[in-house]
Parts: C-alpha cells; sequence; structure tokens
C-alpha cells in the first residue's frame, strides 16, 4: 500500500475510532453527555459515521489489492 493510501486509512481509522468511542460513552452512560437534548440523533450520527469510516477503509483496501503488481 503506498505511503498516500496508508495515510488515507488512518485518517478514516481514527474517524472510526472516534466514532466508537462516542458509541461507547452514549451506550454506557447518556447522561454523561449533557451538552445533548437528543441522544438518539447522536446514537444514530455516531453510527452512521463508524459506518462511513469503515465502508472507506474496504474501499481502500479493495483498491490497493487491484492496484498490487
Amino acid at each position: 500500500m503506498s505511503p498516500i493510501m496508508k495515510a488515507a486509512r488512518e485518517h478514516f481509522h481514527a474517524k472510526a475510532a472516534e466514532a466508537r468511542i462516542r458509541l461507547d460513552l452514549y451506550s454506557s452512560n447518556p447522561l454523561a453527555v449533557g451538552d445533548h437534548s437528543n441522544v438518539v440523533a447522536e446514537v444514530v450520527k455516531a453510527t452512521e459515521d463508524y459506518e462511513h469510516a469503515a465502508s472507506c477503509m474496504d474501499i481502500l483496501e479493495a483498491v490497493s489489492k487491484e492496484n498490487k503488481p
């Protein structure tokens, strides 16, 4: 995998990790997130963010495999 592709993968890995932490926080103690009036909407957003990042990592992996000599 090229350095550019690795950097992009790491970007999405970090985005997925951040979304996962939000999901863990919301599921373990939603009252700890006092500035969010709609915790359900926040869980939906975190889930979508996680799915997007995971999908992007899958795409980068597939493209890298296709471009191997």
